[in-house]
């Protein structure tokens, strides 16, 4: 009897784990394979195949005010700018020279982050400096991981761990961008080779913050279960 209760009661517990989403998952993904020039601001994981969990919203990859009109022609495959104006960051702060992008979740749902993953690029004039910085509501900001210096003209993988990060309704990242001497035709981009699958992609689990019926159920046919069996003693 003690075996097939203890039985019953680790599928019941598999089951709640199952229900409550509790692994990591794709939440939301942008490709940049085939992009032309320097991208849209509001650039949807929709537009070019991309990917995107059900319960999430976003308001779309965005350049930040910091930068004069594009100039030339952007890089294939990629989402970025030119005409950098700032040399540190305190100025590409204040001045809002950096790319933007939001991540949203439906009520009654909450973002469990994992990992961030993308590849940068910059043209041997462009800037040099990069810092990722997040919010959960917009209004006050805080630096994740170390700055980035990128090499020359090359790209570059940025990884962030976001398992430390508090469960949310809401997350807003920016890439602030700077540099020395930058030439008004520098270029950074977002890369996304159309022979590679180098995207950006944030990987975590959409968890339930009220119960889903079925996980309620199952939790209360635990309870019940294990009232009965003290009953039976």
């Amino acid at each position: 009897m003690k075996m097939q209760m203890r039985k019953i009661m680790a599928v019941i517990a598999l089951a709640v784990l199952v229900t409550t989403g509790i692994r990591a998952d794709t939440i939301i993904q942008w490709n940049f394979q085939g992009n032309l020039g320097f991208g849209v601001d509001g650039f949807q994981p929709t537009e070019n195949g991309g990917q995107q969990h059900p319960q999430v919203t976003t308001d779309g990859i965005t350049h930040g005010g910091g930068y004069g009109p594009f100039g030339g022609t952007g890089r294939a495959s990629s989402w970025g700018a030119d005409n950098f104006r700032y040399a540190d960051f305190n100025s590409a702060w204040n001045n809002d020279q950096f790319f933007c992008f939001n991540v949203i979740v439906e009520e009654g749902y909450a973002l469990s982050l994992d990992e961030l993953n993308v590849y940068l690029y910059r043209s041997s004039d462009g800037p040099t400096d990069a810092q990722w910085m997040f919010s959960y509501d917009g209004v006050r900001w805080d630096a994740i991981g170390e700055p980035i210096s990128l090499p020359n003209s090359a790209s570059y993988h940025s990884s962030l761990d976001l398992s430390g990060l508090d469960e949310t309704d809401a997350i807003f990242f920016r890439l602030v961008i700077w540099g020395e001497n930058i030439d008004p035709n520098g270029r950074f981009y977002f890369y996304g080779p159309s022979t590679s699958t180098r995207k950006l992609t944030i990987t975590g689990s959409v968890v339930p913050t009220v119960p889903e019926p079925a996980t309620a159920f199952l939790a209360s046919l635990g309870v019940a279960m294990l009232l009965f069996r003290r009953r039976r003693r």
